[in-house]
């Protein structure tokens, strides 16, 4: 099976930023010397097309996270990728219960609990698959 069909629409989130001369923009001063801007990006992926789906630019000072919902997709189908810049334990809560799919790598630190272990083809390049809840769990019987 090809990746494409089954994974869908994906939308990659990202943002880089871009370093500037203070005197000229002064509205995104960073550090004494210069000012720097973010520009977050989603790009979309689907069907063998590839598109700018969104691009939003900011100060560079806000966190990534600040920009997440404004390119987020609400469309069942589509299957969102971030880094960790965008780690946000709240943020994904509020996504799971909206439906919004989203891949995304955790930190180190997590608190993983695995549901359920699924089995995995010997010819995978997958090592595990499980079903998890990350997080700290504050009442078992609310999963």
């Amino acid at each position: 099976m090809k990746a494409e069909k089954a994974l869908g629409k994906l939308h990659l989130i990202d943002s880089s930023t871009i370093s500037m001369c203070l005197s000229g923009y002064e509205w995104a001063d960073f550090r004494e010397t210069k000012s720097e801007i973010k520009i977050h990006t989603s790009i979309q992926l689907c069907y063998g097309n590839v598109s700018l789906n969104k691009v939003i630019s900011t100060p560079a000072r806000p966190a990534d996270g600040t920009q997440l919902d404004a390119l987020i997709v609400h469309d069942k189908d589509v299957l969102h990728v971030f880094d960790r810049g965008y780690f946000n334990f709240k943020t994904y809560d509020a996504y799971c219960e909206t439906g919004i799919k989203f891949a995304t790598r955790i930190t180190a630190n997590t608190i993983v609990h695995v549901m359920e272990e699924l089995p995995v083809d010997a010819s995978s390049p997958f090592t595990r698959h499980a079903i998890v809840i990350i997080g700290i769990m504050k009442n078992k019987h609310s999963w």
